[in-house]
């Protein structure tokens, strides 16, 4: 059995907030300068409140961090099942 990373776990069990968040960042991202967004538009935007933004990020860099870090961890996951396969 594997331990799953404490993150990846919060990261499902709040994946509406998680999802609403990133979509709205990077939706933000094409109009505004990344340093010209607010956590206050942010939230709005996606219509989720301040408390559950800050209850799973300290900053709007988190944000993209912690997206980062799932996508890295998805590639390792299919790099690792790619190379049993080859055995």
């Amino acid at each position: 059995m594997s331990i799953v990373p404490r993150q990846l776990v919060w990261y499902e069990v709040n994946s509406y907030v998680h999802s609403q968040i990133l979509k709205t960042l990077l939706e933000m991202m094409r109009v505004d300068n990344f340093d010209s967004i607010t956590i206050s538009r942010l939230t709005a935007k996606a219509e989720v409140g301040r408390a559950s933004f800050y209850r799973n990020y300290q900053t709007k860099e988190d944000v993209l961090r912690q997206e980062a870090e799932r996508l890295n961890l998805d590639y390792r996951m299919a790099q690792t099942w790619h190379e049993r396969k080859q055995c």
